[in-house]
């Protein structure tokens, strides 16, 4: 167990931060999710410290859950590209 931090002068706004969104998509509404996603992960790009968008689409219309995930440098939300 560590009893100090293993970086100095850090706060938790630095460190690498990773949103994941994720719904289930009524049989039909595919092609507004999917236009959505586009919206968001265009978004998401504008941010200063973006890292990355990956989205899990279902490969089964049984379960259609999709999944997107935002991955970023640093939690903090006034840095704006």
């Amino acid at each position: 167990m560590l009893e100090e931090p293993l970086a100095s002068n850090t706060s938790e706004e630095n460190y690498p931060v990773t949103a994941v969104i994720s719904h289930v998509v009524r049989p039909g509404r595919e092609q507004g999710y999917e236009a959505w996603f586009h919206g968001i992960a265009a978004d998401a790009r504008t941010f200063k410290g973006h890292l990355g968008v990956s989205t899990i689409r279902p490969h089964h219309h049984a379960h259609p859950e999709y999944v997107v995930i935002l991955k970023f440098d640093c939690y903090d939300i006034s840095r704006p590209g």
